[in-house]
């Protein structure tokens, strides 16, 4: 895996008990309004809206790995390039501990709306590469980001250029056994 060549970067990880964060952080029904606004909303698998199972998927696994990657400045090129590499250290990850799963920052990057198997019925063209996040799953990534690691986001107007933007993911894992 080869870092983003242009970009600088840092890469800051934390271990939780995930069970702790899911009571604490997770609110679906605060969350999903401000999904429903997003035109990815339903035409992305990655995106609510789920079934209820989808909501609770956190809930099998014992331990939560917060991974955040700080991009300095903020771009929307920046972004792209950033997510690409921030994706595959998360999927490397998630290759390296048997039984774990990543989740993303944001929405799916491998597929846009307009070709995501999802609006058609289809099954998802990239399963090996596209992954939920955080925040579709109904968490609170502003709190996250401001408790865990003390960061207020900034948020980018028109896509102008911000101080700093912060990718943050998940590496979830230890499944309970039923």
């Amino acid at each position: 895996m080869i870092p983003p060549k242009g970009i600088q970067y840092s890469i800051e990880t934390l271990c939780l008990d995930c069970k702790e964060y899911v009571l604490k952080y997770q609110n679906v029904e605060q969350f999903l309004p401000m999904c429903r606004k997003c035109g990815n909303y339903g035409k992305l698998y990655t995106c609510p809206p789920f079934d209820e199972e989808r909501y609770s998927l956190l809930n099998e696994y014992k331990t939560l790995e917060l991974v955040i990657m700080r991009v300095s400045p903020g771009d929307l090129e920046q972004y792209f390039r950033a997510r690409e590499y921030f994706d595959a250290l998360l999927l490397s990850k998630e290759s390296e501990r048997n039984g774990s799963l990543a989740l993303f920052a944001g929405s799916c990057i491998v597929c846009d709306a307009g070709c995501c198997g999802r609006p058609s019925g289809r099954g998802c063209f990239h399963k090996e590469r596209s992954r939920l996040s955080l925040e579709a799953l109904g968490f609170d990534v502003t709190a996250t980001l401001s408790d865990f690691f003390q960061i207020e986001l900034e948020w980018a107007e028109d896509g102008k250029q911000i101080g700093q933007m912060v990718l943050l993911g998940a590496l979830v894992a230890d499944k309970f056994v039923v």
